[in-house]
């Protein structure tokens, strides 16, 4: 792993650490400026490799923001970020968001690099991950007016998340409880707007 991935993923981890502590304006601190670092170096690279081998990081650095303005009370750039998580993710997703690719597209990932499919599946996780806490913010700062964006990520994250257990090894119904879970708490956040 090349020095500048591994500097982000420590700020990621120190972020991530504060975070679990409580400290979540330090966490913000250290998040922004791994998104900074990302920034910096996507500007340098005239290629556009940069920009692209470091999407996932992106991505972590955006979505693990958006609980972080969430729990700073700053509605608008938890949504904000977790928007932004949610493309990103969705950039990198084998299935680019499409429950109903799920299976085909692991099985043929399987038969073109067995025994490496983990990283592959994670992508397609991460992704309905990121859609499950879009719901979630929604709901949470954007009540009603929300409502059908909110049910229209809930059920890709559920359906996505069915589809990972049916034909992953790496996922399980703990995972799809998670989700679920969050979704829940969305739908349950409307009816009380």
């Amino acid at each position: 792993m090349p020095w500048f991935q591994r500097s982000i993923d420590r700020l990621i981890d120190k972020a991530r650490h504060h975070a679990a502590a409580g400290d979540y304006r330090k966490a913000l601190k250290i998040n922004l400026r791994g998104l900074a670092l990302i920034d910096s170096a996507v500007r340098a690279d005239r290629t556009g490799i940069a920009g692209l081998a470091n999407q996932p990081a992106a991505a972590r650095l955006h979505y693990d923001q958006a609980s972080l303005h969430h729990n700073l009370d700053d509605g608008d750039k938890a949504v904000q970020a977790a928007w932004t998580a949610e493309l990103l993710y969705t950039g990198i997703d084998p299935t680019r968001g499409d429950p109903a690719l799920v299976e085909e597209t692991i099985r043929d990932f399987r038969r073109q690099h067995p025994g490496q499919t983990d990283e592959f599946e994670d992508l397609i996780g991460d992704a309905a991950n990121a859609r499950s806490q879009l719901a979630w913010m929604l709901a949470c700062h954007r009540g009603a007016a929300a409502a059908a964006k909110v049910e229209h990520l809930g059920r890709n994250a559920i359906r996505t998340y069915e589809e990972l257990i049916r034909v992953s090894r790496r996922y399980g119904n703990d995972d799809l409880r998670l989700v679920l879970a969050q979704v829940a708490q969305a739908h349950e956040l409307l009816r009380r707007a």
